[in-house]
């Protein structure tokens, strides 16, 4: 009874008082609704668990060296010595998850994400059907006999459009004809999220889904290690155990093979902790700590704000408090009133605050660029319960943090002088609990701009570096023959065909094929035998491999430095030759001509090829990374059936993109053209993760100065209001509008200087943790800190002009015939 008396009292105190109960909803619920995207955003990475039965049973088996530090994958059989002989697991399923395929349901074919399994994948993981039914042991016996695939939740309401007809159709995957048997659950994940599939089909019909690694004998050699292992342990075994285990296996096996043929050991390690692949899990996590620590900042600095707008208006109740002691309320039940007060103020944040997630999610969603390694596309939603309930959870733990003090204040008020109205605060240079709460705001304010400015200084470094070629006018658009079935002779063909097609197209200066082009993170990467070469750990060099057409340097802005271009005569049939980069003729030719060196053990078959020209550096893979060394090979020699259209254009590129599609389109109508851009997109696109940091930490920057700048006005405002007479007394006294000014930007300046002092402190600590994220700059940028330092100071200045200059208009008169 006594709580909901507490609640209806809540809502008749704050009813009264509008002005102040908007700005306090308002004010949290920018702080809790930035907490509630962000969470949502980095759930998967850092608290949710898989959605699997029992995710803390399973465990991933990685391939691992001597050391066990580097992860690999496996091969199949492998995966089969492990599956046969451990017994440590109540199954253990091998699963390629992030292979594009061709889907195809009567209409164009559209290339998706799909995964080849082992038939027990989907028991080990606990899941069931959505609809229909899902692979099970016996789909995966016989190699190429059953050509059947599991439809994502996802696809199948976008493609099928919900229709229960779906499963028992059949569709065309990379051309050839496949059964639908199910659909999987909503929701499902699988034990990878930064690889979410679009359709599974059984490891039988690897050769169907992965035609590219068809010659490479899939299922029955062991030299393909492309596979990723999961396993669900039976309920008394430890991963200890199962490590043990699989150690055993692996031993016994390497002892009957040749010892340039070992297989690599095993490592055990939780699934839930591996979620993300290990080459991008550290970086995920940085980043999802980033983002949810600076948004929790935010939140800080929202509770403080409304923590100094209770204790103003509890200073104003003053009065009201005291009369409620005199009629006997005891102080407890006083604190708890306005603690139920700030829980109303808090829940009313909350509901506001997943309006704002709703709307700060999308816009994140449309900004995240494709290579973050945070995985949005296993964001959990704005409205699952999950993400509801942290809403409530912050909403309550925001309530607590901002309530307590204004609370406590309260209570402790002073009957006596509560009753005759006198003011709590009237010392001219007490420092406050409510100036100390602006100078925690200033600080935490002071971390996130200085973080702003290093990521944003990082951005503008790595937006001017120099890539090596000129993106302007220029078009690209992936193809991929293997997915068609093609063979080497017919996909040669088309590829000439292609390249004839678009060359003629009107402002078509000039078109090109490349396996890689830049700026992109993949890429391919052997090792090689270079004549006069010896590498000092004896083992051979990696290189960058690009596969090109003649012409590619001069379409796209690079040059050839020495040698010759590829032409007519490098033909299947000819001597084997390659151009390589600077960076390649300076490690390995260094002071000397590399025309006419040879460079061998180039792809299958141990090729050697003669090096003919030397390439101007391109920065391939990373702005951030120079160029690496790198071989370029003429694709009439070394034939790839996934390559890029790379053109020149008179005038604006994207506008070609449609006339490239209809030329593809009329020699092959079945082949979907893949990542059409243009290559100043895509230049932009590589710096995706530094834009989208600088931006969303810039913005809580702001969000924090705007909030610190009204509680520092807020503060400085009911100061000047307190000292009132005192300011008269001095102006009446003599004193000189400047003097008065003086005062009032005095009081905020030693809150500030306080503030700005410890939050730049903190931040010369914390910056360290930025050094992944960093380029060309270190983590104590002077620029950075100078800025924020600057900035702060002005917003300081500009919160205390309005309190200073009411300050210089009162009117002594008044102020002495009021005493």
């Amino acid at each position: 009874m006594g709580t909901l008396q507490d609640l209806r009292y809540a809502l008749r105190a704050l009813g009264k008082s509008p002005g102040f109960t908007a700005l306090a909803v308002l004010t949290l619920g920018l702080g809790i609704g930035a907490n509630v995207a962000i969470f949502s955003a980095v759930d998967a990475v850092l608290f949710r668990p898989l959605a699997v039965h029992d995710p803390e049973r399973l465990v991933r088996v990685y391939a691992t060296d001597d050391k066990g530090q580097d992860l690999f994958n496996h091969s199949y059989l492998v995966y089969a010595d492990y599956r046969d002989g451990a017994t440590a697991f109540s199954g253990l399923a091998a699963f390629a998850d992030a292979e594009a395929v061709h889907l195809s349901t009567g209409g164009m074919p559209e290339r998706l994400t799909g995964a080849a399994v082992s038939g027990n994948f989907f028991d080990v993981l606990g899941a069931r059907a959505g609809l229909g039914r899902l692979l099970r042991p016996d789909d995966d016996r016989v190699a190429g006999a059953h050509p059947v695939l599991v439809v994502s939740d996802r696809l199948w309401r976008t493609r099928f459009g919900s229709d229960p007809k779906a499963v028992g159709s059949v569709v065309r995957l990379n051309g050839k004809p496949f059964t639908v048997v199910g659909v999987a659950p909503r929701g499902f994940t699988g034990v990878n999220l930064d690889s979410l599939p679009d359709v599974w089909v059984p490891m039988s019909m690897a050769n169907e889904a992965l035609p590219e690694l068809a010659d490479n004998h899939i299922l029955t050699g062991r030299n393909l290690s492309f596979l990723d292992i999961v396993g669900r342990l039976k309920p008394d075994v430890s991963i200890a155990r199962a490590q043990a285990e699989l150690d055993g296996i692996a031993k016994r096996r390497a002892a009957s093979e040749p010892a340039d043929r070992q297989d690599p050991m095993a490592r055990v390690l939780p699934a839930s902790s591996f979620a993300v692949g290990p080459d991008a899990r550290l970086q995920a996590r940085r980043i999802s700590w980033l983002l949810f620590g600076c948004a929790s900042l935010v939140l800080l600095i929202a509770c403080a704000d409304a923590a100094g707008l209770l204790l103003v208006r509890a200073e104003r109740r003053r009065r009201e408090m005291g009369v409620r002691l005199a009629l006997g309320a005891t102080r407890i039940r006083i604190a708890r009133q306005l603690l139920v007060e700030s829980l109303v103020l808090a829940g009313l944040a909350g509901v506001l605050g997943v309006f704002f997630a709703v709307w700060g999610s999308d816009l994140l969603a449309r900004a995240m660029p494709e290579d973050l390694p945070v995985p949005l596309g296993a964001s959990s939603p704005i409205l699952d319960l999950r993400v509801l309930a942290f809403a409530a959870a912050a909403a309550c733990a925001s309530a607590l943090i901002f309530g307590m003090a204004p609370a406590w204040r309260a209570a402790a008020t002073e009957l006596v002088p509560a009753l005759k109205g006198e003011a709590s605060w009237t010392g001219r240079r007490r420092f406050t609990l409510k100036d100390a709460l602006v100078g925690g705001q200033i600080a935490l304010t002071a971390i996130l701009l200085v973080a702003a400015g290093l990521l944003t200084r990082t951005l503008a470094r790595q937006a001017s570096v120099e890539p090596g070629f000129s993106p302007s006018g220029k078009l690209e658009a992936s193809i991929d023959l293997a997915r068609q079935g093609y063979t080497e002779k017919t996909g040669a063909a088309f590829y000439a065909a292609v390249l004839e097609k678009i060359r003629g197209l009107p402002g078509v200066r000039s078109a090109v094929l490349a396996r890689t082009t830049p700026v992109q993170s993949a890429g391919m990467r052997v090792t090689v035998t270079i004549d006069g070469f010896h590498p000092p750990n004896d083992q051979p060099p990696a290189v960058d491999l690009d596969v090109v057409t003649p012409g590619f340097f001069e379409t796209l802005g690079g040059s050839l430095l020495l040698g010759r271009d590829f032409d007519a005569r490098d033909r299947g049939d000819s001597n084997a030759v390659a151009i390589v980069n600077e960076a390649m003729a300076r490690k390995f030719w260094p002071g000397q001509n590399p025309i006419g060196r040879r460079v061998r053990d180039i792809g299958p078959g141990d090729v050697g090829a003669e090096v003919i020209g030397v390439a101007r550096d391109v920065r391939m893979r990373s702005l951030r990374e120079p160029a690496l060394p790198m071989l370029f090979v003429p694709l009439s020699q070394f034939y790839l059936p996934r390559m890029t259209v790379l053109l020149r254009s008179n005038g604006e590129p994207g506008a070609l993109a449609r006339s490239v599609a209809h030329a593809v389109g009329q020699l092959d109508a079945g082949l979907p053209l893949f990542h059409v851009r243009t290559l100043s997109d895509k230049l932009g696109n590589s710096l995706g993760q530094e834009r989208l940091l600088a931006t969303l930490i810039s913005t809580f920057g702001a969000l924090a100065l705007l909030l610190a700048a009204s509680g520092l006005y807020g503060v400085v405002s009911y100061a000047t209001q307190m000292r009132t007479r005192e300011f008269g007394i001095r102006l009446a006294l003599g004193a000189r509008a400047a003097d008065v000014r003086g005062i009032v930007l005095g009081h905020g300046a030693r809150i500030a200087a306080i503030g700005l002092a410890l939050g730049l402190a903190t931040a010369a600590l914390a910056s360290r943790i930025l050094t992944a994220l960093l380029y060309g700059i270190s983590p104590l940028d002077p620029v950075s800190y100078a800025g924020a330092a600057a900035l702060l100071l002005a917003t300081v200045l500009a919160a205390s002009l309005l309190p200073a200059r009411r300050a210089c208009r009162v009117d002594p008169m008044t102020t002495l015939r009021s005493e």
